[in-house]
């Protein structure tokens, strides 16, 4: 009842704002490149900085903004306890840092703060973020044409996969290579690779194995395929099939796996298939029950929460691959969708994950856009896994451990990929 009547409170502040988009201002070069670690601002307005954009001009549009995120998290969040926190009294000293801010940056770093207080609420595409992305779009910003993949653990970005045709593929980088460097420093970040259509950047990269070398790569207009997907036999041993998908929140992914598993599964018979999780994210419920279909069907899994309750069925999908000796491969990088496909297949006869200890995820995120264009996500459910079997820990520990960092591996040499092998013998 609390919840209710602070909701329909804060609610009535809220009604009536419109719809307002403030347009992007022109992209400002910094003076020179900020110091390693800094965040780097090119591309912002100097309103962000400096002032409000029109759909923040007034103060009341700021606080209304702020009594609308409150109130769905009061109503909504999973935690009805708040996690053991005062949360109106940590909800008033956010509200007013956030009714101080005499910026757009101030005030966005105010309810990044708010929601950063609860785990499971997170703020994503503010209008500051969303100007940066447009400016950098409309001053013909080019990049090279990978997916990184970052870890604290691991020097420089790793390159997880490379577009065919794409500027970086055209200068010899692959899959696994390391870039070191950037024009010199040695603190890459994809904002600093990403610069103007036709110039030029050097790269400090290193090969798993190899001394490190400098490759000069021109950037280019990339246009990115609408799903990345690797379907493939292995070289080590063509009886053994080879999935993997970058990420599960795109709605074309699973027509994309439906057709690879199909060639996969043409022609000889599988004795096995890999299944590679690592590093694979997203939200996507319809595109984890698609995937799951193709593997275990006919068993419901479904989310619970205070104000939420929702069971799915899972769908058999064609090919038909749930009589096959099944590996899924998991690492720190495997989360909230693809965590709990995981956590499903795990319960599947024949199949074994290999890998570490997952990056965790059993909760369903619900997306709620607010009057200023900002979006932010909020836990609303958890996952309930076949059998009304409730997903207790977020992270799963694979039954065959392997703790070596793959990506500092050839393919070949991949400590995980091998130890999929040997379980599939």
């Amino acid at each position: 009842m609390k919840r209710l009547l602070v909701l329909v409170a804060l609610l009535a502040t809220a009604f009536g704002l419109g719809q307002n988009h403030n347009p992007a201002g022109q992209a400002q070069p910094p003076a020179q490149d900020p110091p390693c670690g800094s965040i780097d601002n090119s591309g912002v307005s100097a309103e962000s900085t400096t002032g409000f954009p029109q759909a923040l001009q007034k103060a009341e549009d700021r606080a209304n903004v702020l009594d609308l995120l409150l109130a769905k998290i009061w109503f909504y969040y999973l935690d009805q306890d708040f996690e053991g926190k005062d949360w109106e009294k940590v909800s008033a000293q956010y509200k007013a840092q956030a009714l101080q801010a005499k910026s757009e940056r101030a005030y966005y770093d105010a309810l990044r703060g708010l929601v950063g207080e609860l785990d499971g609420v997170f703020l994503s595409a503010t209008q500051l973020e969303a100007q940066s992305r447009l400016s950098q779009s409309r001053s013909g910003q080019g990049g090279i044409g990978t997916l990184i993949s970052s870890s604290e653990s691991r020097e420089g970005l790793t390159v997880r996969w490379v577009l065919p045709g794409s500027p970086a593929a055209r200068a010899g980088i692959k899959a696994r290579d390391r870039i070191l460097a950037v024009n010199g420093r040695n603190c890459p970040s994809t904002d600093r690779i990403r610069g103007p259509e036709g110039s030029t950047i050097t790269l400090s990269i290193k090969s798993p194995g190899q001394p490190p070398r400098d490759v000069v790569v021109q950037r280019a207009q990339v246009n990115y395929p609408p799903t990345i997907i690797e379907a493939k036999r292995l070289e080590a041993d063509p009886a053994v099939g080879y999935l993997w998908v970058s990420e599960l929140g795109g709605e074309q992914i699973p027509a994309a796996v439906e057709k690879a598993l199909g060639e996969l599964s043409a022609g000889a018979p599988l004795k096995g298939l890999i299944l590679d999780l690592r590093g694979t994210g997203g939200s996507g419920m319809r595109t984890m029950r698609y995937l799951l279909g193709h593997f275990i069907s006919g068993v419901k899994y479904g989310f619970e929460g205070p104000e939420f309750y929702e069971r799915r069925n899972i769908p058999a999908r064609k090919p038909d691959l749930s009589q096959i000796p099944l590996v899924v491969l998991v690492d720190r990088g495997t989360t909230d969708s693809a965590n709990m496909s995981a956590a499903v297949l795990q319960m599947r006869p024949n199949t074994t994950l290999i890998g570490e200890k997952t990056g965790g995820g059993n909760r369903y995120y619900q997306g709620h856009e607010l009057p200023d264009g900002s979006v932010f996500f909020i836990a609303q459910g958890r996952f309930v896994l076949p059998g009304e079997k409730p997903m207790e820990q977020e992270q799963l520990t694979p039954s065959v451990l392997v703790l070596q960092d793959w990506l500092e591996f050839t393919e070949a040499d991949d400590p995980y990929i091998k130890a999929a092998l040997e379980r599939l013998k």
